[in-house]
């Protein structure tokens, strides 16, 4: 078999998703990426995509934070954009370099409510849309994302259908046609950071998802090569390095990619790639009681493939300031956090946040191969205005499964960002939901809540 016909064939036949872990896993990225979309369903590029949507019919399929129903492929463009609005959703680094969670779960929350689907039937095809977004990130990475392309628009485009068709119950036919209608579908680029295209790029993924196990369940017929084949994702979106998928597709179910790599949640809104450096100055800030009175420059040094997404000096936008090293290592030593609310206009124009920018500067490590510097850790240098150095070395970000959110940790950012929008009670009884999601009949309880 191919890699479309490998792929399909193990997510139509497999029933070994529900271990423990993964379960809690999964449970956990649910919990994470609703607050985000409900946090990020207040932002304009949600509230003009959903104006946009909301003249095209209604239907069956929840817009997360507002009362408009539509069809799913709809509701699921819609949510997935809001998921990723503030660049807050979890993510995985390696080897996917993807949002997993913004792309999967709209999708599923779409049909899951327009078919009358269970929890558990999400909690499962999730586990397996992770499982596609990881493998095939396996295989092409990290060539494919160093070519400038989006993971996350176009290998979360490729697990959308999957999972999605999982959940929909198609055959391993069916699935392959997904996966392969959906692979005709997959777009988009790195250079729509720091803009509002970015957060789309996951709606798009989700939208594709539902499209592509639709059109197949209705059989629509498809190649089996998109993958692998003269013209396929591997050839034309991956340079010659990437030979096949034999590697990781070996590895398909044998450890569930969400228990061997596990998903990110994020304590900061904003880019990734920034996250490791504000771990590291919030470190030395509490260890040694700094003020920005103190310091005389910092300097953060990263992998280029990272400080190549990450042009903005002074951001002028709320979506550059999530791609700002220097806007964000200022306001954590500033503020000794960085929230939702440090992405307003007026948060982002402070006097006191520009000139700390001043003496902050971002530089690439040197000296290695592009696989090499990837995978290096962050260093963070602070030279305080006394001459003394102050340094810290972070390889794994907060909230990674090495460095992983508790329980209480993750609720109190998912009231961070629901309490305003749902209200104390309702959120509370939102969570309560949440928390035991595998024991939902149905999801149009959870979807009322929404």
């Amino acid at each position: 078999m191919n890699a479309n016909e490998r792929l399909a064939h193990w997510a139509s036949s497999v029933s070994t998703v529900h271990t423990p872990l993964a379960i809690e896993r999964a449970e956990n990225a649910v919990i994470d990426t609703i607050a985000c979309m409900l946090i990020g369903s207040q932002h304009p590029v949600t509230e003009r995509i959903l104006a946009a949507v909301a003249q095209w019919g209604n239907g069956n399929s929840t817009i997360i934070g507002c009362p408009h129903k539509t069809a799913a492929p709809w509701a699921a463009l819609v949510n997935g954009t809001s998921a990723h609005a503030i660049d807050f959703d979890d993510y995985n680094e390696t080897p996917s370099f993807t949002h997993p969670s913004s792309t999967l779960l709209p999708a599923l929350l779409a049909i899951a409510e327009e078919q009358d689907k269970s929890g558990a039937d999400v909690l499962d095809a999730f586990i397996v849309g992770v499982e596609v977004i990881m493998r095939i990130g396996e295989a092409v990475n990290p060539s494919h994302y160093k070519l400038g392309w989006h993971a996350t628009s176009t290998i979360g485009a490729l697990g959308a259908a999957v999972s999605s068709a999982r959940l929909i119950g198609l055959d391993s036919n069916a699935i392959s046609s997904a996966l392969s209608i959906a692979t005709s579908h997959a777009s988009g680029y790195n250079s729509q950071f720091g803009t509002m295209a970015k957060p789309l790029h996951a709606g798009f993924a989700a939208h594709t998802g539902v499209l592509a196990a639709q059109f197949a369940a209705m059989d629509i017929s498809a190649s089996t090569t998109t993958l692998d084949g003269k013209w396929s994702f591997l050839s034309l979106l991956s340079t010659k390095e990437v030979q096949d998928f034999d590697n990781a597709l070996e590895k398909l179910g044998r450890k569930l990619a969400i228990e061997e790599y596990g998903l990110t949640i994020k304590p900061y809104p904003c880019c990734s790639a920034i996250h490791r450096a504000i771990d590291g100055i919030l470190d030395l800030r509490t260890e040694y009681n700094l003020s920005p009175a103190d310091v005389a420059a910092i300097t953060v040094r990263i992998p280029a493939a990272y400080a190549d997404i990450l042009p903005f000096v002074f951001p002028e936008s709320d979506t550059e300031a999530r791609f700002s090293m220097t806007y964000c290592v200022a306001v954590a030593l500033f503020s000794g956090d960085l929230l939702p609310v440090d992405f307003t206009m007026k948060a982002i124009k402070r006097s006191e946040i520009r000139a700390l920018i001043s003496l902050i500067t971002m530089k690439r490590h040197s000296g290695t191969t592009q696989n090499q510097d990837i995978q290096k850790p962050d260093i963070v240098t602070i030279e305080l205005k006394t001459g003394r150095i102050l340094e810290r070395i972070v390889d794994k970000p907060l909230g990674s499964i090495d460095r992983p959110f508790d329980k209480t940790e993750l609720q109190a950012k998912f009231t961070h960002c629901a309490q305003d929008i749902l209200g104390q009670e309702r959120c509370s009884k939102l969570i309560s939901l949440l928390q035991n999601l595998g024991t939902l009949e149905r999801l149009s309880e959870l979807m009322s809540l929404l």
